[in-house]
């Protein structure tokens, strides 16, 4: 038999867990399945979109290196080159398929190296001044969090272009 205690955990998980199906079927959560709601609820603090500042102690611009975080792990991003992310699981090596953009990089950028080095099977970690810090064979990276933000851009010689700007949320 349950205690009163019980029955009142039950139902407020149950209130909990039909409000949470109402705001996905009302669109407020931006949730498309239930798998989606539950991870935005309850994902981890590094979760979400972030740029580097500082890759192995250099400052770089913020719009150039990106990371997307996902249930606490690296899912996505931007190497400065090529917009990017993993698709599916590891294989039994460990390996996975990454969908990129395919622009044309140039050879032998050595930032560009240190992040794809981070990006693979980084150690993430939320610092007390609410930046990321990306760390893992033997490279650094420091992130901040961003809203991102569609500007017009005036290209050198004329005419303009959508560009997405960093803006810092902290």
């Amino acid at each position: 038999m349950k205690t009163g205690r019980q029955r009142l955990s039950t139902i407020t998980a149950l209130t909990f867990l039909l409000a949470a199906f109402v705001m996905m079927a009302l669109g407020f959560s931006g949730a498309r399945r239930p798998q989606d709601l539950w991870e935005t609820i309850f994902a981890p603090e590094t979760d979400g979109s972030w740029t580097a500042i500082r890759i192995d102690g250099k400052p770089v611009e913020p719009e150039r290196y990106r990371v997307g975080v996902k249930a606490g792990k690296v899912s996505g991003g931007r190497d400065d080159c090529n917009d990017w992310a993993y698709e599916g699981e590891p294989d039994e090596k460990g390996q996975r398929m990454i969908n990129a953009t395919l622009a044309g990089c140039p050879e032998g950028d050595p930032m560009r190296e240190a992040y794809w080095a981070l990006v693979y099977d980084p150690k993430i970690e939320l610092r007390p001044d609410g930046t990321l810090r990306v760390h893992g064979q033997g490279h650094e990276a420091i992130l901040i969090r961003c809203q991102w933000q569609r500007v017009q851009e005036t290209l050198p010689g004329g005419g303009s272009s959508d560009m997405m700007r960093c803006l810092r949320e902290q």
